[in-house]
């Protein structure tokens, strides 16, 4: 992954060269340190964007057709109260659903980086048995950042019933808390 990531970063910076310098020429300045500066300059920017992204957790590959986005939201807003959390590692759900995102979290992203036997692992199964969501999807994101801990999953499995399965695959799956499944 990390030569992909740099052999992307180095075509990256080479076209963004090559573009500053044809641009530069084109408006007439013969001065090679502002072709190297410029340069540099774009170079620095696709490096910056690229170790942001890996550092961050930044992963594109859970992508989400319209119609199942919107199938989800809709058994979410029919399965739940305005007041109920959701939780997601994408917070689309929750917010056209119109429902609240877990923990009022407006982006999960930060579970991401928790150890699975950390303090803050604790805290978040402490508040997940306290207050447990309505309803869990399982979207590929979920799983990189709330769902890590094996604890977590054997509660879910004990206390969620699967309510709907959507797309290719199952790519989407939505669990709702036994205690809301409407009988």
């Amino acid at each position: 992954m990390a030569e992909a990531s740099f052999a992307g970063l180095f075509l990256t910076g080479v076209i963004l060269v090559v573009i500053a310098g044809i641009l530069l020429r084109w408006s007439g300045v013969e001065n090679i340190g502002a072709h190297l500066l410029l340069g540099a300059t774009a170079f620095g920017l696709a490096l910056s964007i690229i170790g942001v992204a890996e550092r961050g957790g930044f992963n594109a590959t859970s992508r989400w057709r319209i119609p199942v986005v919107i199938r989800v939201a809709e058994v979410i807003e029919a399965n739940t109260e305005p007041d109920d959390e959701v939780m997601s590692g994408g917070v689309i759900w929750s917010y056209l659903a119109d429902r609240y995102p877990y923990m009022k979290q407006n982006h999960p992203l930060g579970f991401y980086k928790i150890k699975v036997d950390s303090e803050e692992a604790d805290m978040f199964y402490r508040n997940y048995i306290a207050t447990p969501p309505a309803i869990i999807v399982l979207d590929g994101l979920t799983e990189r950042t709330w769902y890590k801990s094996t604890r977590l999953k054997a509660a879910v499995e004990n206390d969620y019933v699967p309510l709907l399965e959507a797309g290719a695959s199952s790519e989407v799956v939505v669990l709702i808390h036994r205690s809301k499944r409407v009988q």
